[in-house]
């Protein structure tokens, strides 16, 4: 198998459905993850991503016995995004994502705007057959 035949993370990519702002509580974030039954949210500002929250960081929150109805979304998130294109290899994902000990990780445009998140668990899934 080539390298244009490797799957692509963009094959795998549901489009952006949710995200939050770095003002909302954690609360909010929490809701969200559960109604779309996803890992993370993108934060955004008006100038585009500048960040990104996990359900990693509300149970950091939590574990330190704060309030996530007071709590701010900008005080737990990362605010480092790692990022791939939508052209990225699927088995280049994996190696930035497990370089980088983060299980989920920003896709972006050609332009640079967010596609969406990807997960490790997604890129990892059955559903993707990798040359052996």
């Amino acid at each position: 198998m080539s390298l244009t035949d490797l799957p692509r993370i963009g094959d795998l990519l549901a489009p952006v459905t949710a995200s939050v702002r770095p003002s909302d509580t954690l609360r909010a974030a929490a809701v969200h993850l559960d109604a779309d039954h996803v890992g993370a949210l993108l934060v955004i500002a008006h100038d585009g991503a500048v960040g990104l929250i996990s359900e990693r960081d509300l149970v950091r929150s939590l574990a330190e016995g704060l309030d996530p109805d007071v709590e701010r979304v900008d005080n737990w998130m990362t605010a480092e995004l790692l990022t791939a294109t939508l052209d990225t290899t699927v088995p280049a994902a994996i190696e930035l994502m497990e370089a980088n000990e983060i299980r989920h990780l920003v896709v972006t445009t050609a332009t640079g705007m967010p596609a969406g998140v990807v997960s490790l668990r997604r890129l990892v899934a059955g559903d993707v057959i990798l040359p052996a």
